[in-house]
């Protein structure tokens, strides 16, 4: 019984065996690149630098209720850039650190240049 409720919590399901399954799903894709120098440094080639997700991975996945059919003809797939704001946010563990980070530097520049650009188009009108 014990066994049966953990397997419930875990939405699983419990064979005849007495071994509960339980399935995970890939709900999003999330890829991050890096732009790197040719060997002749004449053009630029894309690296894959990893994942968006946190420990690098790839795949955001959401675990699987019994009984339900998944369709995957939609899953999400996002190509980043490594020095996009999520990435190093996520890098960050999610949290804005107060010692000058590169993602609190650009939300300032974004935040100040969006006030700029939004005096300009009062003024002008």
């Amino acid at each position: 019984m014990l066994c049966k409720n953990l397997c419930e919590k875990l939405d699983g399901i419990l064979d005849k065996d007495g071994q509960c399954h339980a399935y995970d799903i890939i709900d999003r894709i999330c890829l991050s690149l890096e732009i790197m120098k040719s060997e002749d440094r004449k053009s630029e080639v894309l690296s894959l630098a990893g994942g968006c997700y946190d420990g690098n991975h790839v795949a955001h996945y959401t675990r699987a209720k019994p009984g339900v059919q998944y369709k995957f003809d939609f899953v999400p797939v996002e190509v980043r850039s490594e020095h996009d704001p999520y990435i190093v946010w996520a890098e960050e563990g999610y949290q804005i650190k107060e010692d000058g980070s590169k993602l609190q530097l650009i939300s300032y520049v974004l935040v100040i240049a969006g006030f700029f650009f939004g005096l300009i188009t009062c003024v002008s009108y």
